[in-house]
């Protein structure tokens, strides 16, 4: 069964800082109210969890955000979310091609995208938006959780894409847990 799933990892680059914050930041809340419709409507803001929200059933979401710039997007048409990504710009900066290996570079990886872009492509994104079954990379009893919300979750879980709720019963079946538990290395044991 597991063989025929499509399994993704997100990946999450460059700063953490930058991409991702508390919704009940005093300074970005405002901005978030204001302008939500316009990020949602480029799917450049989702909603975002951590592996440690992963629960049995549900996730616990605090509220955290995900600024999901892909290759391609016109930042110039969302200033706001422009504006919050210029103060990390230097740490953002896809390395020059004709940058000395002598010197470090404070920013990201050479390559053809922008400062404000996703460094790499991640072809599945797609899979974020629709049906998922999500669960956390340590868990010591079963975490599996349904989402038809389109949230995204950072690289300490993981996600199927998965049209039928009834595969999380069977996730979350002690069978299928016993199962796991034989095949990957316990965390006791790490």
């Amino acid at each position: 069964m597991i063989g025929l799933l499509t399994v993704h990892h997100p990946m999450i680059e460059g700063q953490r800082d930058v991409a991702a914050w508390p919704h009940d930041n005093l300074r970005l809340a405002p901005l978030l109210q204001h302008h939500r419709a316009l990020f949602q409507l480029a799917h450049a803001e989702n909603r975002r969890l951590r592996g440690e929200d992963l629960r049995p059933w549900y996730q616990e979401d605090e509220g955290r955000f995900l600024i999901f710039t892909r290759r391609g997007i016109d930042i110039d048409a969302y200033p706001a979310i422009k504006a919050h990504l210029q103060q990390f710009r230097a740490g953002l900066e896809p390395r020059p091609a004709d940058w000395s290996d002598a010197q470090p570079w404070p920013g990201r990886k050479p390559g053809s995208y922008r400062w404000y872009e996703i460094q790499d492509s991640v072809d599945y994104y797609p899979a974020f938006d629709g049906p998922k079954i999500f669960w956390p990379d340590i868990a010591k009893l079963p975490r599996f959780s349904y989402d038809t919300e389109g949230k995204y979750v950072n690289d300490t879980g993981f996600i199927i894409p998965a049209s039928d709720p009834a595969m999380l019963g069977i996730l979350q079946s002690r069978v299928i847990w016993f199962a796991i538990s034989q095949l990957c290395l316990q965390l006791r044991l790490r």
